[in-house]
């Protein structure tokens, strides 16, 4: 290695060096103050066990406001337990460095003892700087320099030893081809050199502090280039930006720790040591630059950027001029349109707006609900796979509040936040103008019939994937009423693939997200919609009404739970046909097994199954505790307060149902007992839809049981993995059945569950059978699915004895919707929230799967309307009913 030169040194150095013949004078008269200290004294650029005065009185109270992931924090720690931790970091200087000492000395991580960027002279006390001076004048008198650990080969010794150390490693630096041995290369070597000569382990943790979470600008200004880019700020620069930033916008982020040997054993065929540290260095600043664009994401650039790329698309100036050919329409005349269509789709990015927004969104929800739950571990596997490519999310839809949720979780994680795809009808001022700015793009509802406009838009997504954003959308396409997942649909998904390929990006994924509330705030409209109502568009009038959501009592609408499945590869089956549509259903079965099982819902799914107005609270307690154990058995996350003292959050639960006014506890009564409302059913089916997916698979065997001890018939698990597989064609619209086992497995772990519960046994020869003591337990989970199956038994007979022709879509739900009021009251339907509007809407499909209706072809040029016809398809019709009277 080459020694260090003068110019290497620091200027406070070479100033001890100047006074070195004035200290060395008072050594002689005071040798106890200003002689070589009796104790080993700390390298001067080590951070600071103990600061001074002025550190304690200044610092901390800026640094506080410095936000932090804290699951960073605690995987640092982890590492750190039987591991010797080296930091690394780009940028380093007084106020960095200074930051992650006062950080570490705050959750107890491993100090640094020695760095290559600086020095902590000024935030000594006056005893330990006096102690170092001394130090290094001693080593002034006896070497003629200042040691050094990395210049003078013993940080090898240290690193050996356990202590930590900062290496910063600059961007750039053009000694490093091969002609100078600089401090970086030499200090990765020296890590090398530690971890081959100690059995403990070393690992590297890269650090990053970010003066501010905005993108930076894809131009250079004027202030860039006099007083330092904003990723690495001069003096001048850095001082404003502290004053500027520190309240809010500053992040520190810490890495993935990165194992020493574990990089030595996976490039064994580095010829040299050397090689090694190059190929480390190069490792490293990938690591840096990734986790700094999972903080800031892409360089910032303006609309008129991203327009302009799309119009000068070459495949869609060719899309152009074929549809102009077709049509017989100049083609200059479709770019103009072509460019309205830009205009009315692309998002327009503004920090300043994310900011404000975010302040009053924080308010907002701290009014409104008790909490926001993270799934942290969750989130930060999403954050380590955009260091692989842009991420898209897709969570499921159940309110207006789901987009700002999510991007509120992404901003106070330090992670970038996402382009959201919005419908254009939350476009209106000032609404659209703000969503905008906080990166919402809006799409319309259907454009199947526009090619141009669908080519603009692909256009749109392909250029965003080139530039490496973030983006989110909703896999059902609008909001669910009902409160269980909605069927997904395809076309957005079909052209995030599509946009990923035609522009190169490999490395782009999927997370599946999973949203639950206690209670979401549009549920009074949702349920008047169920039964019928019609839907009210968004305007500026229904905007302003939001805000009596702010008022009266706080947290009134419970938790938000937020929970990420694991990054699935966006590109992963190539051009199959049908890689789409099973990448879809994987998310939606990802987004319910990531569903939290609230205690409302819990409380709804034990008080629907009586179908009178009414259940004591001893059968309340009974079905509760009954649920939860079904749901603990499958696999559901079930809180641990719920799962612990289940009767206690119950309780609860109820008296968050009555200040609802959903039911009415009659304590006073002769027998306790809680009072429902039928016009109150459908308010608490959506509760309860929020978890019935996971019941449905043990709910359909306990009918079907039900229904053959009914026949005096014992089944066997191959008898009842073919009623659950006629079943799953009868409930395939309302609900995701998984497709990754047999049928016979499905079974056999759900009758597991059910002799846990008491509610079957087996034979001696295999057969299961119902217990007498478990038949509650059996009527209480086939409850739960036969509101379902009475929608669709409706929908059936309606078709068989009414339809003579062909009906438009809401015409035929609105006289589904009433023949469904006429069962009720007749008593053949048994509960009154089977009938709903979107459960008559999902029969449909269903229907059409059957054979019994058949949908009518559209007309050229005519508005889209889905019609449909019957097809008096008779045997059918007795398939329906030989499956539906298992299930009735």
């Amino acid at each position: 290695m080459q020694p260090i030169t003068q110019y290497e040194r620091p200027l406070t150095e070479r100033a001890l060096m100047a006074i070195h013949p004035f200290w060395s004078l008072l050594a002689r008269v005071f040798p106890g103050s200003f002689g070589q200290p009796r104790e080993a004294v700390p390298h001067p650029s080590a951070m600071l066990e103990s600061p001074n005065r002025a550190w304690r009185l200044l610092l901390p109270h800026f640094f506080r406001r410095v936000s932090v992931d804290p699951t960073e924090v605690r995987r640092l720690a982890e590492a750190a337990a039987g591991s010797t931790v080296i930091y690394i970091a780009k940028y380093a200087g007084q106020l960095e460095y200074s930051f992650f000492n006062h950080l570490f000395l705050e959750k107890g991580l491993p100090l640094s003892r020695y760095t290559n960027s600086c020095a902590l002279r000024r935030w000594m006390k006056a005893g330990s700087l006096l102690r170092s001076v001394s130090s290094q004048e001693s080593q002034i008198g006896r070497h003629g320099r200042i040691l050094d650990p990395l210049y003078d080969g013993y940080l090898p010794q240290m690193v050996s030893r356990g202590e930590s150390a900062l290496i910063r490693i600059p961007p750039i630096d053009l000694l490093d081809e091969e002609l100078v041995i600089t401090g970086p290369l030499r200090a990765l070597l020296a890590i090398i050199e530690a971890q081959r000569a100690s059995e403990r382990p070393v690992k590297i943790v890269p650090l990053d502090f970010l003066w501010s979470r905005r993108p930076p600008k894809a131009k250079r200004s004027v202030g860039d280039i006099f007083l330092g880019e904003q990723e690495s700020p001069g003096a001048i620069r850095k001082f404003f930006l502290f004053w500027k930033n520190y309240r809010r916008r500053a992040h520190a982020s810490i890495g993935e720790p990165i194992s020493v040997s574990e990089f030595i054993a996976a490039n064994g065929d580095a010829s040299d040591d050397e090689e090694l540290a190059s190929r480390m260095r190069k490792r490293l600043l990938g690591a840096l630059n990734a986790q700094r664009r999972t903080v800031i994401g892409p360089p910032l650039r303006p609309r008129s950027w991203f327009i302009q790329q799309v119009l000068s698309d070459e495949e869609l100036d060719n899309e152009v001029c074929r549809i102009a050919a077709d049509r017989r329409k100049p083609a200059d005349d479709l770019r103009d349109l072509a460019h309205r269509y830009a205009r009315e789709i692309v998002a327009d990015l503004d920090y300043a707006y994310v900011e404000i927004l975010e302040r009053v969104l924080g308010r907002a929800l701290t009014r409104l609900f008790e909490s926001l739950d993270v799934d942290e571990e969750g989130l930060a596997a999403a954050k380590a796979a955009f260091a692989g490519g842009p991420v898209i999310f897709v969570p499921n839809h159940r309110s207006h509040v789901d987009g700002l949720v999510l991007s509120y979780v992404f901003y106070h994680a330090g992670m970038t936040i996402p382009h959201i795809a919005a419908g254009s009808n939350l476009s209106f001022w000032p609404l659209g103008r703000i969503f905008r700015r906080c990166g919402a793009y809006f799409i319309r509802r259907a454009f199947r019939d526009n090619p141009l406009y669908k080519a603009v838009l692909a256009t749109y997504l392909k250029v965003m994937m080139k530039e490496g954003i973030c983006q989110e959308f909703f896999i059902e396409g609008g909001r669910t009423r009902t409160g269980k997942l909605k069927d997904p649909k395809m076309g957005m998904l079909g052209m995030m693939k599509r946009a990923a390929r035609e522009a190169g990006v490999e490395g782009a994924s999927i997370v599946p997200v999973s949203i639950t509330y206690d209670r979401v705030i549009e549920q009074k409209g949702y349920a008047s919609e169920l039964e019928g109502a019609k839907k009210k568009e968004e305007s500026r009038i229904r905007l302003v009404g939001l805000t009596r959501y702010l008022g009266g009592r706080q947290s009134r609408y419970g938790s938000i739970h937020v929970r990420f499945g694991p990054p699935m590869p966006l590109l992963d089956e190539g051009s199959d046909p049908k890689a789409v549509e099973r990448c879809a259903w994987r998310i939606c079965h990802e987004i319910n097994r990531r569903a939290v099982v609230t205690p409302a819902a819990v409380a709804a799914a034990a008080i629907l199954p009586v179908s009178r107005t009414g259940l004591t609270l001893a059968q309340f307690r009974q079905n509760s505790q009954a649920i939860v154990d079904c749901l603990i058995a499958k696999g559901a996350e079930v809180p641990a307060a719920l799962a612990g003292s289940t009767q206690a959050v119950m309780q609860e639960a109820l008296a968050t149902l009555a200040r609802a006014r959903l039911v009415t506890p009659r304590t006073d009564s002769l027998e306790p007992f809680i009072a429902v409302d039928e016009e109150k059913r459908v308010p608490l089916s959506i509760f309860r839809n929020s978890l019935v997916h996971f019941l449905v698979t043990p709910a359909v065997l306990c009918k079907v049981l039900l229904w053959r001890a009914k026949n005096e018939q014992s089944p066997s698990v191959p008898e009842l993995a073919d009623d659950l597989a006629a079943a799953k064609l009868l409930l395939h619209h309302e609900f995701r059945f998984a497709a990754s086992r047999r049928p016979e497995e499905h079974v056999e772990r759900s009758i597991a569950v059910l002799e846990k519960l008491g509610a079957v046994a087996r034979s001696g020869d295999g057969k299961i059978v119902p217990r007498n003591s478990g038949l509650w337990i059996c009527d209480l989970l086939s409850a739960q699915v036969r509101p379902f199956v009475e929608t669709l038994w409706v929908a059936a007979r309606y078709v068989e004895g009414r339809m003579k022709g062909p009906v438009e879509e809401r015409p035929l739900i609105d006289a589904m919707l009433a023949a469904g009021s006429d069962m009720y009251q007749l008593g053949r339907v048994r509960f009154r929230e089977s009938i709903n509007r979107d459960g008559y809407a999902a029969s449909l499909r269903a229907l059409v799967k059957f054979g019994m209706l058949v949908p009518e072809p559209q007309k050229e040029g005519q508005r889209r309307r889905s019609s449909y016809a019957p097809t008096e398809n008779e045997d059918s019709m007795k398939m329906l009913k030989v499956e539906l009277e298992k299930l009735f």
